[in-house]
């Protein structure tokens, strides 16, 4: 489950890998910074992710 408002972010589940996956449609330079998952269960997971962008060509977007 996903708790931002923004439509373009969506989770896939890869049961291969057993992982998953963060999706962001339409990347831009403000989605820069840091983004955290959380699994909740009987031991709460947490792990914090930096993404950041580079080399965006603004002439192409």
């Amino acid at each position: 489950m996903i708790y931002a408002p923004d439509t373009r972010y969506e989770v896939a589940f890869a049961p291969e890998r057993r992982e998953f996956n963060l999706g962001i449609r339409a990347v831009t330079q403000n989605d820069a910074g840091v983004y955290e998952c959380q699994v909740s269960s009987r031991d709460k997971l947490v792990r914090h992710i930096m993404l950041r962008i580079e080399g965006m060509d603004y002439a192409s977007v």
